[in-house]
């Protein structure tokens, strides 16, 4: 999104300690959860994705390569690989984030007062923020519609329409922002220190934009991943349970992902549990309507 556009979005006054408290939320996220879930319960995908056959994945993998790729920082590998590399890179990244913000005089911020590079900041913790809740949610999508394969039915039966709409709508996010999350810290420590500390509220956007360049306003190029979702949500949010509703949101889907990696791995025996199938069902509504409830909330502060 565009860093003028951007600062739109933060509607209510924020803090220092608001922006560090987001943070530690989505660290938490990313190496407690999202990370071990790819990295360990899905690990052999990410060694091998020779075992998944459905067209679901077939027919983007090699177009997730491409998009993973195109920031030169991913070796090219399975896109499982790839995604892993990016997240723990973001991780190194969120700590750079933190740095940054324990640095920026006073507590109180707002839409009116963020500078140009805060503006990028603020956007990189987002980018890292929905990547996390994308590759569950991925992960979630791409195991199903194996699983649904080999029993002989539609690829992505079982799936709410929200999560295929979520999933069609920020496919293109996702591919430019495991690219943008690969970049080295030491690159993008470079690239803040050139970014000028010019508060967007108090410019022209047209005149700033072309006396000072795109390289210097937007280095990472944040404006290529076109948001879908609301922008700053745990900073914005009014209501002070949201953070600890997202974490547990996250923890469900982790654990509901680890009972599709189970049957999966069954089925690939020959061995498919009716058992496990109920109880994955069974979950399937308990995870909906967490999600549900996460999504009132976001719209809350819409």
């Amino acid at each position: 999104m565009n860093i003028f556009e951007y600062v739109k979005t933060l509607k209510k006054r924020f803090t220092k300690t608001d922006v560090n408290s987001a943070i530690d939320t989505i660290t938490a996220e990313m190496t407690n959860i999202t990370i071990p879930l790819l990295a360990d319960k899905a690990g052999w995908l990410v060694k091998h994705d020779g075992d998944l056959l459905s067209t679901f994945y077939q027919n983007d993998r090699d177009a997730l390569i491409a998009d993973f790729s195109k920031s030169g920082y991913l070796r090219k590998a399975s896109p499982f690989a790839m995604l892993l590399a990016s997240l723990k890179n973001s991780v190194e990244i969120l700590t750079f984030l933190k740095g940054y913000f324990d640095k920026q005089q006073g507590e109180d911020m707002s839409g009116d007062s963020v500078t140009i590079s805060a503006s990028n900041a603020l956007q990189l913790l987002d980018l890292v923020a929905f990547t996390s809740t994308y590759t569950r949610a991925w992960l979630d999508v791409i195991l199903s519609a194996e699983s649904n394969s080999r029993n002989g039915v539609t690829e992505i039966m079982n799936l709410t329409q929200g999560m295929i709409v979520y999933l069609g709508d920020n496919r293109a996010n996702f591919g430019t922002a495991v690219s943008i999350l690969a970049t080295p810290v030491d690159k993008i420590e470079k690239l803040f220190e050139a970014i000028p500390e010019v508060v967007i509220a108090e410019t022209n956007p047209k005149a700033v934009s072309g006396a000072l360049g795109q390289d210097r306003t937007d280095p990472l190029r944040l404006n290529l991943v076109q948001s879908k979702w609301d922008p700053i949500y745990m900073i914005n949010m009014v209501l002070t349970d949201y953070a600890a509703k997202r974490y547990k949101t996250a923890k469900e889907e982790a654990q509901f992902i680890e009972l599709r990696i189970a049957r999966l791995k069954k089925q690939m025996e020959n061995k498919d549990d009716p058992h496990l199938s109920m109880i994955i069902e069974r979950r399937q509504g308990q995870l909906d309507a967490y999600r549900g409830k996460i999504k009132q909330m976001e719209d809350s502060v819409k």
